[in-house]
């Protein structure tokens, strides 16, 4: 400590202690006593006051450079209840609830306070025009799945497809069809699709049991391709056709660290597998970048959410009339629900309810899926209403 840093502290000593040691002094005039008493008591005093004056510094210093934190200021995101081709009509036909299942890493058991918000780097003007892609991005990625695959970079020559609506990267060996599409998307189309084996491709795969065999089977033959730390097995799907048969699809995702880390790979990092009538026809990468996220949003409860879908703040793809007027809930997920057409993605509980229409299948009922926003209704620019965002 610098003297002048002591005289400084000295000087911001309360008062009362100074005068408590001169008075302690005054109290003890010299006496007899061997000098080393009084010089041990005169010590104490000093390293009293020198501790003092430490502490007193080191406060003020602290004080200085303790700095308040800023709230995070979240924004409002905006919502969108339109989907563009895909999963349009939104009503499910099962045989029994039970036959609803997927391989998300949450469920109502997990309890989770926050997840974030990303905004979508791909915009849709009014025209449909596409802009926010990247054609380094999306060679990058091509290439990673050529490597995956062991492809000799002579192999194959990309060829760049790109119009105002759409862009994509795609090449053709003997064996494969690889495309990369500007979502960041990709597909495989596998020329000469392999076989499973006899144990398996004689398998109806109308069952989770099958399907999870299958999946079983495909993680081990292909983990280069499927390249993950932690490989999890997601069988999603369960509903009849019209035939009465039921439709699955595989899919892998990687464990995150977290759980939060594993519900994001899930909803925005898979790789599904396509098998059709016993051998492997095609494979699909979802890839949605992290890099734009606007923030970590609170969540609400599986309870409030609830509320809001029974005060009819829901979204659905199908005639809100359909609704039964005492509708039940037979399962619920937390997920994102992403559209290329999205500002945000932004995550929602998924309501399964059961709806006033006669089933198809025989012995099957109809469910509609109802989309809840996740995220506390400050942070949300227009609320939905009986299924829609519009004032009507």
């Amino acid at each position: 400590m610098k003297k002048e840093d002591l005289m400084d502290a000295l000087g911001s000593i309360d008062e009362k202690y100074l005068i408590e040691a001169d008075a302690y002094r005054n109290t003890h005039p010299f006496s007899k006593k061997p000098i080393l008493t009084t010089w041990l008591t005169s010590a104490i005093i000093c390293m009293l006051l020198l501790c003092i004056s430490i502490y007193v510094l080191s406060f003020n210093t602290r004080q200085q450079g303790q700095h308040v934190a800023e709230p995070v200021i979240l924004p409002q995101v905006t919502l969108n209840d339109e989907t563009l081709g895909g999963f349009g009509y939104q009503v499910l036909e099962y045989q029994s609830p039970f036959d609803i299942v997927n391989g998300n890493p949450w469920d109502e058991t997990v309890s989770i306070s926050s997840l974030p918000v990303f905004r979508n780097q791909i915009s849709y003007n009014e025209q449909h025009m596409v802009s926010g892609y990247s054609l380094d991005d999306m060679k990058e990625k091509f290439y990673d799945i050529a490597d995956r695959l062991n492809l000799p970079s002579g192999s194959f020559q990309i060829q760049i497809d790109r119009t105002p609506y759409s862009a994509v990267i795609q090449a053709e060996t003997d064996d494969y069809q690889i495309a990369v599409y500007e979502n960041m998307d990709a597909k495989i189309i596998l020329n000469a699709p392999p076989a499973l084996p006899e144990s398996l491709r004689s398998l109806s795969l109308n069952s989770y049991e099958e399907n999870m065999a299958v999946a079983e089977y495909l993680l081990s033959t292909h983990a280069d391709l499927i390249d993950m730390q932690d490989p999890q097995i997601a069988v999603s799907g369960g509903y009849c056709r019209s035939d009465g048969t039921k439709q699955y699809w595989i899919s892998f995702f990687d464990k995150g660290k977290t759980i939060k880390e594993s519900m994001l790979n899930y909803n925005f990092h898979t790789i599904d597998f396509y098998v059709i009538d016993g051998q492997l026809k095609h494979i699909t990468f979802h890839h949605s970048s992290f890099s734009s996220e606007v923030g970590d949003y609170p969540i609400i409860s599986v309870d409030e959410a609830e509320k809001l879908l029974r005060n009819g703040n829901y979204i659905a793809f199908f005639p809100p009339q359909l609704i039964k007027e005492n509708f039940s809930i037979v399962k619920c997920d937390l997920i994102y629900r992403m559209e290329v057409i999205d500002t945000y993605f932004v995550p929602y509980y998924c309501f399964y309810i059961e709806l006033d229409q006669e089933a198809h299948a025989a012995g099957a009922t109809s469910y509609g899926l109802c989309y809840v926003p996740a995220i506390s209704s400050e942070y949300i620019e227009t609320m939905p209403v009986n299924g829609s965002l519009s004032e009507e």
